[in-house]
């Protein structure tokens, strides 16, 4: 068409050269920085996928820098052990000396010197060893605390193992059909659908080095739940390491516990102190079946509950949530009987006192005993999401000279002599278990170490796919861009030589 007005040529020609343009200045911009992926535009799935990869990548990253801090740790600990070895053979070696019938007193008693030192260099090893500010033999007696008003946080899920739903409405679905599963009450189960509202405290990973351990992680922390049908009744769980005489005394499958009942206007709390050193001696009956410590401390709840709830006066089984256990689990289920009162049920992992209060903060009790020390323990983070086995837990050789029997050690006489050989046989024993121990650790965080560093590489690698830019095939893109550049611009001029034509038409 010989037209002057509209030179739709050029119109064409200018479209095509500034989306080259566009085209090109992306490629430019993913040559220059590297990535294909600058902007979510640019990809908005891949983006996304990338960014959480990122998140893994460097918390995975810092976890295996974590665990490395771990394997330190460890080296130190063998370290000073090694040193505490050789310690240990010079004082056996020096007691068979003076054990020997041909030492005069004076003889003896220069042996006694020399062993004298090296007890007070082994007990400055114990009360100065440390990595990162961190003591590895030494336990803080203050952290026991000494029942002079010293309190600390009663909820339950500070307690190492024990992992509990943190919400305070009875708010979360629970299936009830699980395909296999069988469970050991279930309360008022004729009213339950087969997924309903409900909370739950397990005891899977809970572990205990011994009685006092136990005690000392459980006792007066709890948890408490209040009726499906009210906001004024209460039925709880505290743990105890005595018994009072409050309350009426039940046996539940040999475990023993104080149920208590008060009432303050209208509101009713119910409490079940359960006695821990019960609790511990089912254990220690059980543990030869195979159940673990969080199963006998799940059933003992379970039983306790069951027993309470047959009490003449107890609210359980008309008001309270329904509860329940699966066979084999150490996970306690606190179930909303009647779904249409979700909204008032609630769930605390806080224990009630006897006057039917929130029970926050109390003394903490006194067990530190230098002769039994309790081991300390650490959390390793080797992972990035907040599950319990992404910790690895290091439990550290906690000694002091009375637990080893060193701060006893004579050698002024032949019996005396003998039995210090007899005794610092024992210690040679404990501290090659111990370094044993700390080598099984290290060993295991520098596997983990390994692990996490292959993640580490090969999500890397798969981040890479996503955000990284091809540069030779980038390069040819780019490459082409750059010729339809140089051809748009010449089909520009072109198209604008249209008009002269018709000029040329009318001047004929």
């Amino acid at each position: 068409k010989m037209v002057i007005q509209h030179n739709v040529q050029a119109f064409n020609a200018n479209r095509q050269l500034n989306k080259v343009e566009r085209e090109r200045e992306k490629s430019v911009e993913k040559l220059s920085s590297g990535y294909k992926v600058n902007r979510s535009a640019d990809d908005a799935a891949g983006l996304s996928i990338s960014e959480k990869m990122r998140k893994q990548i460097r918390g995975l990253t810092r976890a295996a820098e974590n665990v490395e801090d771990g394997v330190s740790l460890c080296q130190v600990i063998d370290g000073a052990m090694s040193e505490m070895h050789d310690m240990v053979n010079r004082m056996n070696e020096l007691s068979v000396q003076a054990a020997n019938g041909t030492n005069s007193e004076s003889d003896r008693s220069y042996i006694q010197d020399e062993i004298d030192n090296i007890v007070t260099e082994f007990d400055r090893i114990i009360e100065t060893t440390k990595f990162n500010e961190v003591y590895v033999f030494k336990y803080y007696q203050e952290n026991w605390g000494d029942n002079k008003g010293y309190s600390d946080s009663l909820d339950l899920r500070d307690v190492d193992g024990i992992e509990a739903w943190e919400g305070s409405k009875l708010s979360d679905y629970i299936d009830l059909t699980q395909s296999g599963a069988q469970w050991d009450s279930i309360g008022r189960v004729i009213m339950h659908p087969s997924r309903v509202k409900g909370a739950w405290v397990d005891f899977t990973n809970f572990t205990a080095e011994s009685e006092a351990d136990f005690i000392k992680q459980l006792n007066q922390r709890g948890f408490d739940s209040s009726c499906c049908q009210c906001t004024n009744k209460y039925y709880g769980i505290k743990f105890v390491s005595e018994l009072d005489s409050s309350g009426t005394v039940l046996d539940a499958n040999g475990v023993k516990l104080n149920y208590h009942m008060s009432t303050k206007g209208s509101r009713i709390s119910e409490v079940l102190k359960i006695n821990l050193k019960d609790i511990w001696a089912s254990y220690e009956k059980e543990k030869q079946s195979g159940k673990t410590l969080g199963e006998v401390l799940c059933e003992s709840v379970m039983n306790a509950i069951d027993i309470a709830g047959k009490q003449p006066s107890s609210n359980l089984t008309s008001h309270f949530t329904s509860y329940a256990k699966e066979q084999g689990k150490a996970r306690f289920y606190i179930l909303d009987n009647q779904n249409s009162y979700s909204n008032m049920s609630t769930f605390s992992t806080m224990p009630r006192d006897d006057s039917g209060e929130i029970e926050e903060n109390v003394p903490k009790i006194r067990l530190f005993d230098k002769r039994h020390p309790p081991k300390r323990k650490l959390a390793i983070q080797a992972g990035t999401d907040e599950i319990s086995g992404n910790k690895i837990n290091i439990s550290l050789p906690t000694m002091t000279l009375e637990s080893l029997g060193l701060n006893e050690i004579k050698v002024l006489s032949d019996s005396l002599a003998t039995n210090a050989i007899n005794l610092l046989t024992a210690v040679q024993k404990l501290i090659s278990e111990e370094r044993s121990r700390i080598g099984g650790y290290q060993n295991r965080l520098e596997h983990t170490a390994n692990n996490l560093n292959n993640v580490v590489e090969n999500t890397t690698a798969s981040e890479s796919m996503i955000r990284d830019t091809d540069m030779a095939d980038e390069m040819v893109r780019y490459s082409g861009k750059n010729i339809l550049m140089q051809s748009g611009q010449s089909m520009l001029s072109q198209s604008n030589t249209h008009t002269q034509r018709v000029m040329r038409l009318l001047e004929a």
